[in-house]
Formats: C-alpha cells, sequence, structure tokens
C-alpha cells in the first residue's frame, strides 16, 4: 500500500502543471481499436505541422525510455505525439497524456472486424473466418496476437516491457500500477463517452495547448451497436455461453480496469474532485463474481 502511494505522488508530479516544463508535450498513447484514430484527427487537426507520430520505424536500434525524448530533442517544433509504442512509464518528465480505453468485450469485435477487413495486418489470416473462431484462437493460442487479453492492463503497465513475458500476460499488480496512472492523469476517455471525453481533455489541457480542439465525431470507427450492454449481449450469443465466459474471464483485469476507470469518469464529468473508491469488477450477469485483485 505505501509503495502505490509513492507511486502515486511521482506519478502526480509527473504529470503536474505546476511541474517545471520547458516545453509541454502531448502524449496520446494510442491502444489499438481505442477511438485512436480520432483522437489523432484531432490532434492533428488541432496542431498541424506541430503533431506528429512516434512508431517503430522511428527508433534506430533498441527501443527503450529515451526513445521518444531522442526522437523529440531532433523536432523542437512539435507540441503532440500519437504513438502505439509509447507507454506511461516511459514517459517524458514535462509529458501530458491523451489515453482511451473502451470495455475489454466490445472491443474484441472491433479487434476483430479491423483485422478481418485489413489485409495488410499481420493476423488477417486468423480473423477471415467467424468471430467465435478468431476468439478461440487468441484465447488457445500462447503465441497469438494477445489483443483481447488484458490487453489495456498490458499496454499500460510495465507488463509490456517485461523480459521473456512471451505470452503477453499482465497481473494485479500491473492493474494497480495502471489505476495510479489514472488517478494521476489530468483526463482521460472513455470510448462509450467519446463526446464527454474530449471536452475533458479541452478543459484540463487548453491552458497549456490553447489550439486544442477535440471534434466530437468519431473516425474509422466500426459499425455502432446500440449502446455497450447490447453489444455485450450480442457477443454472448454469437460466441456462446461457454467462449463467452471465456473471453470474460481472460480479460478479468481489463473489466476490472474499466469499472474502476468509469467510476474515476464518472465523477470527474460531475466535478467530484475527491479521488473515486477504487472498486473491483462485478461480473458480467451469469458470471461468477471475481475475487478481489489486491
Amino acid at each position: 500500500m505505501r509503495s502505490s502511494k509513492r507511486l502515486r505522488r511521482i506519478t502526480r508530479t509527473a504529470f503536474s502543471s505546476q511541474a517545471k516544463r520547458t516545453r509541454p508535450i502531448l502524449i496520446h498513447f494510442h491502444i489499438f481499436k481505442n477511438a485512436g484514430s480520432s483522437i489523432d484527427h484531432s490532434l492533428h487537426k488541432s496542431f498541424g505541422d506541430r503533431w506528429t507520430t512516434f512508431e517503430v520505424s522511428d527508433v534506430p536500434g533498441s527501443f527503450g525510455p529515451q526513445s521518444l525524448e531522442s526522437f523529440l530533442t531532433k523536432r523542437p517544433g512539435i507540441q503532440a505525439v500519437s504513438s502505439h509504442i509509447e507507454r506511461p512509464f516511459l514517459r517524458l518528465f514535462e509529458s501530458m497524456p491523451i489515453v482511451m480505453l473502451r470495455h475489454p468485450i466490445e472491443r474484441a469485435r472491433s479487434v476483430f472486424r479491423f483485422l478481418q477487413r485489413d489485409v495488410t495486418q499481420r493476423y488477417h489470416a486468423f480473423a477471415r473466418g467467424s468471430l467465435a473462431e478468431y476468439v478461440s484462437w487468441e484465447l488457445e493460442d500462447p503465441d497469438g496476437g494477445a489483443h483481447i487479453r488484458n490487453y489495456q492492463v498490458y499496454h499500460l503497465s510495465d507488463a509490456s516491457a517485461r523480459p521473456k513475458n512471451r505470452k503477453r500476460a499482465a497481473s494485479s499488480r500491473d492493474l494497480d500500477q495502471v489505476r495510479d496512472f489514472l488517478l494521476a492523469c489530468p483526463a482521460f476517455g472513455l470510448v462509450s463517452e467519446f463526446e464527454a471525453s474530449c471536452r475533458q481533455f479541452e478543459a484540463n489541457y487548453r491552458a497549456l495547448f490553447p489550439s486544442l480542439s477535440f471534434s466530437p465525431v468519431m473516425s474509422n470507427a466500426s459499425p455502432p451497436e446500440a449502446g455497450t450492454a447490447n453489444a455485450i449481449e450480442r457477443m454472448r450469443a454469437d460466441l456462446g455461453e461457454k467462449l463467452f465466459r471465456r473471453l470474460c474471464e481472460a480479460n478479468e483485469l481489463d473489466l476490472a480496469l474499466y469499472e474502476f476507470a468509469r467510476n474515476v469518469f464518472a465523477a470527474r464529468v460531475r466535478g467530484d474532485t475527491a479521488e473515486a473508491r477504487p472498486f473491483f469488477y462485478t461480473g458480467v450477469r451469469g458470471l461468477p463474481r471475481a475475487a478481489s485483485l489486491d
């Protein structure tokens, strides 16, 4: 508990608008299929050539904690950057975060649809069949893409940099790290609350970035579902009860993270500045209650 409080204090200092900063940078931690293209569209419109992307092709040699800093040093005019590979624990001291989260079960269909229609994707071949076939492959193959197995906790925590983590697994300690990160973020967003998320980013970051403006319209989005609850019930019907349960169990950490984030997000929208009380995912209807993750 003491180490968790210390991490939260350090993280807050790093993201505090009061921290010494010679060149503020917005960093969009682009999570695959979490409305990242829509965020990038707004950042490009807001900053023009002062926005850029940072990906594997931009890293000469091995990727490390100083890779983004080195990249930006050569581009002194940049004010915003989007990256699939940068992680919160590698952040620059003067950076301000943009991160979007999504219900992991709803997200799984979006991942499948994207891989299915884009023949250039590495795992396209595994998405050419049915949704159930793709989900089964992801859950059964330890060397699979791991796009739909606690991917958000994995992406935003030390798990993605852990040596020999071949299965791309995440732990309850990683979940704690991501919860601390969200509490320290001046703002974060939910795909299901996209317009409200845009307002949160503008309200918290415009003082530092006056040109920042978000479009409330999502781009490159999957066909809309009639609400997250309906999307989840449709997943249950398409996968069958057994496979659906397995998908939920494989996303226990992401489900816990999403419920925690939803609680914090709602409190912030209400203007409640007190920290939301952490609580744990209590199960999709018909599933057993998850054990404590602490």
